[in-house]
């Protein structure tokens, strides 16, 4: 075995120690050798290479250890980061779609003031939102849409556990309550609307904050 590859081997397997336990032993032997010079009358070890051999290694392992830490500290700030404007933009989207049920319900109201009764019972309320307001709301979506993709890089568990709160899922079931607006047999003391909505809230912050608790 050549002396280069001895050295690698060496380092590879001195680099999965402790390190801590590493550098005792590595003091420890530099004392022994030492002691052991001071009392033998013959010393054939170069002792400037064994200080270069042991340095190298040392540096090695610091260094490894260093990087893998800052690995460590980067992947959990990254997880954290992503975690809280998820977060952040779950709940401008929630908040969004309580906004669009308002003007929704407002806009009905009128709707329905300015037909021909005779002509409720036959036809659904027709009432078009205004452009800034869908625009706006699809903005609100696509932002979580955004942050939501991030957390497919960094938190890929929680995804798998939160389904119910993708962006599509989400938007799909909000649109399917807001159609029901335009029915004629909508009556204004439905709770679908609501109870879905403060369900999706609740869900998504708990979630939101039992996967941040477990990287603190």
């Amino acid at each position: 075995m050549s002396d280069w590859v001895y050295k690698i081997r060496l380092i590879e397997m001195v680099m999965k120690l402790d390190i801590t336990n590493v550098c005792v032993a590595l003091c420890l032997t530099i004392l022994g050798y030492f002691l052991g010079a001071s009392k033998s009358e013959i010393v054939d070890i170069d002792l400037s290479s064994i200080l270069t051999v042991i340095i190298s290694v040392s540096g090695l392992m610091i260094a490894n250890q260093a990087l893998y830490t800052w690995r460590a500290q980067f992947k959990h700030l990254e997880r954290h980061k992503s975690l809280v404007a998820a977060e952040i933009s779950f709940k401008n989207y929630w908040n969004y779609q309580d906004e669009v049920r308002s003007i929704s319900l407002r806009m009905r109201q009128d709707a329905v003031t300015k037909t021909d009764p005779k002509m409720l019972e036959n036809t659904a309320i027709d009432f078009t939102l205004p452009t800034y307001i869908t625009e706006q709301r699809n903005l609100k979506q696509l932002e979580y849409q955004r942050s939501w993709n991030e957390l497919k890089i960094h938190c890929s568990g929680f995804i798998k556990k939160n389904h119910e709160l993708e962006p599509d899922a989400l938007s799909k079931h909000y649109r399917k309550l807001a159609m029901e607006l335009h029915s004629k047999n909508y009556e204004s003391g439905d709770a679908k609307y609501m109870n879905f909505h403060d369900s999706s809230f609740r869900n998504g912050v708990k979630a939101f904050h039992v996967e941040r608790a477990k990287i603190k």
